[in-house]
C-alpha cells in the first residue's frame, strides 16, 4: 500500500496516548518540578547579588540548572520508553496483532502511533515553555522570552529525533534489551558531548563536541548571538526525521509477526 493512501486513524491516536498517560503525565511532572527548582535557584542568586558580584542572566543561569543534564534525561527517557511502548509493548502484548487483522493497514497503524507520538512531544514542549514563561516572568526581560522559545524548540528537535531513532529501532528490532542498548547508548552519548563541550569550553575543538549529539543545536550561547541556529536545526533535523519515519514504514510492511 502507498504512504499516500495511508489514512490516519484518530481512535489509535488517542489509544496510544491513553494507554501511556500515567508515564506522560510522571514525564509532564518532573519537567514542572525541575522548572520549580529551576525558579528558586534564580530567586537565590537574586537575592546574595550584590554590587561587586550582580545578577547575572536569568536564562543562562535557568539553562544551567534545569536542562543540562537533568531535563535532557526526562527528555531522553520520553523518547525512549514511549516508542517502545507504543511498538515493541504491543507486540508482545498482541494488541498490534489484534490492530493488524483490522481493517487498518500496516501503514495506517504505523503513521497513528508516529502522530502519536510526535502530538505527545509537541505537548510537552509547549506545556514547558508556557509554564517556563509564566514562572520566570518576573526575572525574564523582553528578548528573554523569545530566546527561551528558540532554546526549547531546539531541545523539542533533539528529543523528536531521539524518539524517531527509537521507534525506528523498535520496528526493527525485536528484543527491547537491543533497543534500549542502542538508544540509551545514543543519549549517555549526547550527554557525554554536552559535559565535554561544557567542561572543556576554553579549547575550541573540544567545546564543539555538543554538535555532535541529538541535542547538539540547543546551545544557548549561539542562540544568545542569534537565531541562525534554530534554523539550520531545523533544516537538518526534519529531513532526518521524516527519513526515520519512512524507514520506519518500509520496515514495518515487510515485517513478519506473529499473528
Amino acid at each position: 500500500m502507498k504512504l499516500s493512501k495511508t489514512k490516519i486513524n484518530w481512535t489509535i491516536i488517542l489509544r496510544s496516548i491513553k494507554q501511556n498517560l500515567a508515564f506522560l503525565i510522571t514525564i509532564f511532572v518532573f519537567i514542572a518540578v525541575l522548572f520549580f527548582m529551576g525558579m528558586i535557584a534564580e530567586i537565590v542568586k537574586q537575592n546574595k547579588a550584590t554590587p561587586e558580584k550582580p545578577y547575572g542572566n536569568t536564562l543562562m543561569g535557568f539553562s544551567t540548572t534545569v536542562y543540562q543534564p537533568l531535563a535532557v534525561i526526562v527528555f531522553g527517557l520520553l523518547a525512549i520508553l514511549f516508542p517502545t511502548s507504543l511498538i515493541n509493548k504491543e507486540i508482545d502484548n498482541t494488541s498490534l496483532a489484534i490492530l493488524l487483522v483490522s481493517k487498518n493497514s500496516r501503514n495506517t497503524i504505523l503513521l497513528s502511533k508516529y502522530i502519536a507520538m510526535f502530538l505527545t512531544i509537541v505537548g510537552l514542549f509547549i506545556f514547558q515553555m508556557l509554564f517556563g514563561t509564566i514562572i520566570l516572568s518576573k526575572f525574564f526581560s523582553g528578548s528573554d522570552y523569545g530566546k527561551f522559545i528558540n532554546l526549547n524548540w531546539t531541545y523539542f528537535l533533539g528529543t523528536w529525533t531521539l524518539a524517531s531513532i527509537s521507534f525506528l529501532c523498535n520496528v526493527i528490532f525485536n528484543k527491547k534489551k537491543e533497543i534500549l542498548l542502542i538508544t540509551g547508548g545514543i543519549l549517555v552519548f549526547s550527554i557525554l558531548m554536552n559535559m565535554i563541550s561544557f567542561i572543556f569550553r576554553e579549547y575550541e575543538i573540544l567545546k564543539e563536541f555538543h554538535y555532535i549529539s541529538v541535542f547538539g543545536f540547543a546551545d544557548l550561547n549561539t542562540i544568545l548571538q542569534g537565531d541562525w541556529t534554530m534554523i539550520f536545526a531545523y533544516l537538518v533535523g526534519i529531513p532526518a526525521n521524516i527519513g526515520f519515519f519512512i524507514g520506519s514504514i518500509k520496515v514495518f510492511k515487510n515485517k513478519d509477526l506473529l499473528l
